[in-house]
């Protein structure tokens, strides 16, 4: 959504049917860190939003959501904390237990690349 690093929060995607029905998209692929369940900083000059699962029959797709540019030394702040969270994570995920839960189907993991997040937004997945 934005050419520079920035704070976005996602207010609602919709995507419309041929036939008029508006479904709720409840989760979308980030490049950014999440902050809450549809609030992100991006740390990159190319924030992107993935949608998955849009039906072949959908005609269009809404997207409202606000943007903000986050100054210093309040954004350097942010993002060292988001960045540690991030860490923290990666590192139990490389721990021989959940490599052995994940092969054993315990856990279902992701496939996203390195630095992608999934999340479901607030309040999704409804009709309309």
């Amino acid at each position: 959504p934005t050419e520079y690093p920035c704070l976005l929060h996602v207010e609602k995607i919709t995507y419309v049917l041929n036939d008029g029905i508006r479904q709720d998209v409840s989760e979308i692929i980030v490049n950014g860190y999440k902050l809450s369940e549809d609030t992100f900083i991006y740390d990159t000059n190319d924030a992107q939003i993935i949608i998955e699962g849009v039906v072949q029959n959908a005609r269009s797709i809404e997207i409202r959501y606000h943007i903000s540019m986050i100054e210093e030394p309040f954004y350097g702040d942010m993002l060292r904390i988001l960045k540690q969270s991030v860490a923290k994570e990666q590192e139990r995920k490389r721990s021989y237990g959940y490599r052995v839960m994940k092969k054993s189907g315990i856990i279902r993991g992701d496939n996203l690349p390195e630095g992608y997040f999934k999340a479901t937004l607030k309040g999704s997945g409804r009709q309309v």
